[in-house]
């Protein structure tokens, strides 16, 4: 089953801030919600005991931990991941954090899943695609923030059903002149190479390409009007 795409406006700051808030009526509107989506059971139970940790203590942030490192005896790496019900919870609570004025753009998003994404940066990779405005590096973090997620408490996620995505307000104008450059890009390919090589080489978006990337900038450019921070899960 493909990972669809539920994009929402949210406020980042508020969903940090309530990190370790003791915040006793927030944490029960995190555990209504997901009382809402998941069924009785070890599932229920750990996701509230991993929602009662996170708003009632100091969880390490990934940030401020030290990245995983091989110990002097050569052995693997020790990670810490996030799971389902970590992401699921962590949506139960921002769910919970959120405003009436945040724009819920899931109705429209759903219909595209994860590999959109992928292929979106196969296509640009093809056709060697570089951003007139915004540095080529920063163009693969955001791809990085899309496809790989941005754990707030984990090394990565560890999770074939959801992952979860946030990109703050700041950086939205960044990432829609980015892709509306790739709206309009085309490769150019020597006059002289004969038209059957040519055929060969990809040198723009393909149509369906198009349409994914000219939705998504409409929903990122009507995050950027609202002054609202990206929060994107993929489920």
């Amino acid at each position: 089953m493909s990972l669809r795409m539920n994009l929402y406006g949210c406020d980042l700051q508020s969903v940090t801030a309530s990190f370790g808030s003791q915040d006793e009526g927030l944490l029960k509107r995190a555990i209504d919600n997901l009382a809402q989506i998941l069924q009785p059971g070890d599932d229920l139970n750990k996701a509230i005991c991993w929602l009662q940790t996170i708003i009632k203590t100091n969880v390490p942030l990934r940030v401020n931990r030290p990245a995983p490192f091989v110990s002097e005896d050569g052995g693997l790496l020790v990670c810490q991941l996030e799971a389902e019900i970590h992401v699921l919870a962590l949506h139960c609570l921002v769910t919970a954090v959120r405003r009436e004025e945040h724009l819920n753009l899931t109705e429209e998003s759903s219909f595209w899943n994860h590999g959109a994404v992928t292929e979106l940066q196969m296509e640009l990779s093809s056709c060697r695609f570089e951003p007139s405005d915004v540095p080529l590096s920063q163009l693969l973090n955001y791809f990085a923030i899309l496809i790989k997620g941005t754990p707030f408490f984990g090394d990565d996620f560890r999770s074939s059903w959801s992952i979860y995505s946030f990109l703050p307000h700041s950086e939205l104008s960044h990432l829609t002149t980015a892709l509306q450059d790739a709206l309009t890009y085309e490769r150019m390919l020597p006059e002289k190479m004969p038209e059957e090589i040519r055929q060969q080489y990809t040198t723009k978006l393909s149509d369906g390409m198009n349409t994914f990337v000219s939705e998504f900038i409409g929903w990122l450019k009507q995050l950027d009007r609202s002054g609202q921070d990206m929060y994107l899960i993929w489920s």
